[in-house]
């Protein structure tokens, strides 16, 4: 075999190993987190886990490094990292091979932070047109990375006697392939592989506010429309019960749970709706619809001997519900702690998002109960520290 034939035959057998390491990673990958989803009471089958294509990979590449074993005299496990018994090697070349390993770990992280840049760079000009940022698309940790590593390998290859140039072309390689791998095999379909990362309670928060929060300015503000309906009193309330309309601010109901009832009169102090504020119409994505329609319910202290009854405006946050159902939804893989994590993380956005926005600050106020606490209490509380 000609010099060249073998170190291609080299160069394809570290190759195909590669690959299947990295199947095997996603594989592994997705066995733990299916057996952390079904801890949790996930009922997803593993095949949404364990894509075929992960299988399929690094079967085929593992054939096709024995195939290519077949055709070379010697195997490269000084390529692989492998080295042979400490007691034959001088304490010298020992030194010099952990350098060049030290090295091409550095130059491979260099060479995937560099590769995330990139990508990162035409997804930014694919999207000119909508005018991204540049931090959204580029994050300052790939290219802390990249400098980090690069300078790294820097100092390690003054220490070396010789740089491993046939590593370097492996290198080049894999860093080629890497991202047309990485987006072929893909996440499992329909996964939430890591709630945290995919930061739905997040998302949702600001599409609540986008969709429905942002358009009560104005005429439409909160405050102004409340304050109207009790100065004009189109409900009919006799004086002394228009005395304990509360119009400075709606109360946003959030329950810890995620869970509203049919009937909000069968929240512990929450009484019977005694008025309704009317929507407003407002143009949006080209279609006219109604925003903004609040029920005022009576609410009662606990406390009977006080006596203290209000009219209160209540709202709710749809985005609670939604990661409700999507917990018992098989396929989103949610589990019940990621559910209230999310919860949690959707209310204190929005609560930031509210005190952000002037138009809002002050106008909602947020009550989180659990589901055997007296709502009415909360509700009480809340208006009263305001």
């Amino acid at each position: 075999m000609w010099p060249w034939s073998a170190l291609l035959v080299k160069f394809l057998l570290l190759a195909c190993l590669s690959v299947a390491a990295g199947a095997a990673a996603t594989i592994l990958n997705g066995l733990l987190v299916y057996v952390r989803h079904h801890l949790a009471g996930s009922i997803r089958p593993r095949a949404d886990y364990v894509t075929e294509k992960s299988l399929l990979l690094l079967v085929s590449s593992t054939l096709a490094a024995l195939l290519l074993l077949t055709q070379t005299r010697e195997v490269p496990w000084e390529w692989l990292g492998t080295l042979t018994p400490l007691v034959t090697i001088p304490l010298a070349l020992l030194r010099q091979l952990l350098l060049k390993f030290l090295v091409l770990a550095c130059l491979s992280v260099a060479a995937g932070a560099s590769a995330t840049i990139l990508h990162g760079l035409l997804v930014y000009r694919r999207l000119a047109g909508s005018r991204p940022l540049l931090y959204d698309c580029v994050t300052q940790k790939s290219l802390l990375l990249a400098v980090s590593s690069t300078m790294a390998a820097l100092l390690l290859l003054t220490q070396t006697r010789e740089v491993p140039w046939e590593w370097l072309g492996t290198l080049t390689l894999l860093v080629a392939i890497a991202p047309a791998l990485l987006t072929w095999l893909g996440p499992p379909n329909e996964h939430v592989e890591n709630c945290q990362l995919c930061q739905i309670g997040k998302g949702s928060a600001y599409a609540h506010y986008f969709g429905y929060l942002r358009l009560m300015e104005g005429d439409h503000g909160i405050r102004k429309r409340l304050e109207k309906f009790k100065r004009e009193n189109p409900a009919g309330f006799p004086e002394e019960e228009l005395e304990k309309l509360y119009s400075k601010a709606i109360v946003v109901l959030a329950p810890k749970d995620g869970s509203y009832p049919e009937q909000w009169d069968r929240l512990r102090g929450v009484g019977k709706i005694t008025a309704t504020l009317k929507p407003f119409k407002k143009r949006v994505g080209g279609n006219e619809r109604s925003y903004g329609e609040f029920k005022i319910h009576e609410v009662k202290s606990s406390d009977d001997k006080s006596k203290i009854k209000m009219h209160v405006a209540l709202d709710k946050v749809g985005a609670l519900e939604t990661l409700e159902k999507l917990r018992h939804h098989g396929p989103a893989g949610l589990s019940a702690a990621d559910c209230r994590q999310q919860m949690k993380e959707l209310m204190e956005e929005l609560e930031e998002i509210v005190s952000d926005n002037g138009h809002l600050t002050g106008q909602l106020k947020v009550v989180s109960y659990d589901a055997d606490e007296h709502v009415g209490d909360a509700i009480l509380n809340a208006i009263t520290e305001g």
